[in-house]
């Protein structure tokens, strides 16, 4: 990973901020500051003293007697007396951390409530009490870490002068990954973390070689002064991160704790490197390079055409040369929506080539900032067409692509097909529901065909399907082409089909049609049809949670089942009412 040396800005401005916070909320909170930080320390003691002793128990149980480097006071004591003495000092000091925590959290709480009273802002975050007795504890902790760690350097000073001159000079090697890291918050969690590892390898290392001269001071020195380093060297690591997370939120914290400060939302990092990259000074190049990796073709554009995309986040243009001509339709996804991406790419280069409604594919590219989508331009006009007087015959083509057999398979492995996400939850909601309108009979009577319902669905053909079709086809001269497959998916044929716009008639004529490019289809009916588009119109409205459109589903579904009963004990008897023959 490069390192990059931050600007004063990014390291003076963000560590000035942080004091600002400091000294805000001890105006603030005065009292609940000074304590937090307080108790704080005393549960980082209590706990570095309480998870010492069992050590001190360990040497003292596997001995004949207490050992000679052990302090004077300890020699005339009795083994077991003083290992019952060292085992409740630990759980008292343990239990002394634990109430400490509960102070902590106690006063966080007080502290951040009279801070959001000061402040005088409308409540800005669903969580705000939460948020800001957060910040309290953590500035906390960071402040109690570093004078702890303070203290231990001191402590080792004492005991081991040696060690300490050492620790001196790890420290400002610290420091420095700190400063080389500072503006890249992903970066110094990482380095930190690492950098107190080699820094504590280091301070053994240096025992170790004291050792092998013969110049190794008391055991019980060595073993105090190297607990209080890895204890040192960890608090430094906890105060870092606590700083770090709280300037990570530093937008966020400044809305709730500063006057004159408001909630924004940050400028995503993406959107610093994706929109100038775009700049007409060079974005040839950068389409240059694209359609080199993605086509090995040497082209530098004269003149680029942007286009409706239908898609947030996303831009779509053609390229010309210089004759005007055009020569690649590029589509380019910020790095963010990287899912949307694959799931289109996984498509694409699944597909085999002519398949209607799919424009060419060429290839892809991708970087830290872009994802490129390359294609052969569109013949003809980019105008999005009346999708009103074409639905029909462009869900019609769409029932013409048979997916192939892998691409099927590998998405029926990968994701639930819609009517299979009616699980026992949503089932759940449909109850009570249910219950709420006065429909129970209707649910009921839902739930006792649903087993048959799934089996019918089970052996239905399957279709593409892709519910941003309608709002991004675009008529050329070869034909309709969907400039939008990130939301594609396999599904039984009719999931999607609008039936409060085109009913049984319509279904019929265009299966009749899309049979003729697809034989399979031959013996798909149109009540096949109508019961895959009403489960998938159920499941979409409970999952967009439309209740009442849920409930007129299933009893729509309810009136097909009906009238299918009806026309087939008809048929039986030998009479067919025009009716029933047309429910269907």
């Amino acid at each position: 990973m490069e390192f990059k040396k931050p600007t004063r800005r990014k390291i003076w401005e963000p560590s000035r901020w942080f004091l600002s916070l400091g000294a805000k909320m001890l105006r603030v909170a005065p009292a609940e500051t000074v304590l937090i930080v307080f108790s704080t320390f005393v549960s980082q003691v209590a706990l570095v003293i309480s998870l010492l002793l069992p050590l001190k128990i360990v040497i003292l149980m596997g001995g004949d007697g207490t050992p000679i480097y052990f302090p004077g006071f300890m020699q005339g004591i009795e083994t077991k007396t003083l290992v019952l003495g060292l085992g409740t000092t630990a759980v008292l000091l343990f239990v002394l951390h634990a109430a400490a925590e509960r102070i902590v959290a106690r006063l966080g709480r007080r502290g951040s409530a009279k801070a959001n009273r000061r402040s005088a802002k409308l409540a800005v975050l669903s969580n705000q009490d939460e948020v800001m007795r957060a910040v309290y504890e953590r500035v906390a902790m960071a402040i109690a870490s570093i004078l702890f760690a303070g203290l231990a350097l001191v402590g080792v000073s004492f005991l081991y002068p040696q060690m300490a001159f050492l620790l001196a000079g790890s420290l400002a090697f610290y420091a420095v990954i700190a400063f080389f890291t500072a503006d890249n918050l992903s970066q110094f969690k990482q380095y930190n973390g690492t950098a107190q590892q080699l820094l504590f390898l280091a301070c053994v290392g240096f025992v170790i070689a004291q050792f092998m001269f013969g110049r190794i001071p008391n055991p019980l020195i060595v073993i105090i002064s190297i607990i209080l380093t890895r204890q040192m060297l960890g608090r430094l690591v906890v105060a870092a991160k606590e700083v770090a997370s709280v300037i990570g939120q530093r937008a966020q914290i400044s809305a709730l704790f500063f006057h004159g400060h408001v909630l924004r939302s940050p400028q995503r990092e993406t959107d610093l490197k994706f929109w100038p990259s775009l700049d007409s000074r060079r974005r040839n190049d950068l389409i240059s390079s694209v359609v080199k990796q993605a086509t090995d073709d040497e082209h530098v554009p004269n003149k680029v055409e942007l286009h409706n995309s239908g898609q947030n986040a996303v831009l779509l243009f053609t390229t010309f040369d210089e004759l005007g001509h055009p020569m690649y339709m590029l589509k380019v996804y910020e790095s963010n929506r990287g899912p949307d991406w694959v799931s289109e790419f996984n498509l694409l280069s699944s597909l085999p080539e002519g398949t209607p409604l799919v424009p060419r594919f060429l290839g892809s590219h991708n970087d830290d900032t872009h994802l490129w989508l390359v294609f052969e331009p569109l013949a003809g006009s980019h105008a999005p067409i009346s999708r009103r007087d074409q639905a029909q015959r462009i869900m019609q083509t769409l029932w013409t692509i048979n997916p192939p057999k892998r691409l099927a398979g590998q998405y029926l492995r990968t994701h639930p097909l819609r009517y299979q996400r009616l699980d026992e939850g949503q089932l759940e909601k449909l109850r009570i529901l249910s219950q709420l309108a006065g429909m129970e009979a209707q649910y009921e009577s839902f739930l006792r065909e649903l087993p048959a319902i799934k089996e019918r669905l089970v052996g239905s053909r399957l279709v593409l399907t892709n519910h941003r079709l309608l709002s991004s086809v675009h008529k050329t001269a070869d034909g309709y082409v969907s400039t939008d497959w990130s939301t594609w998916a396999v599904e039984p044929i009719g999931s999607g089909w609008p039936l409060s716009t085109y009913g049984a008639k319509d279904i019929e004529e265009r299966l009749a049609e899309a049979a003729k490019m697809r034989p399979d289809l031959a013996s798909v009916t149109v009540a096949d049809v109508v019961l895959a588009a009403r489960i998938y119109e159920l499941v979409h409205a409970l999952e967009t949670k439309r209740w009442h459109r849920a409930l007129d589903v299933v009893q729509s579904v309810n009136n097909d089942i009906g009238a299918a009963a009806s026309f087939q004990k008809s048929m039986d008897a030998g009479q067919l009412p025009v009716s029933a023959a047309n429910a269907f």
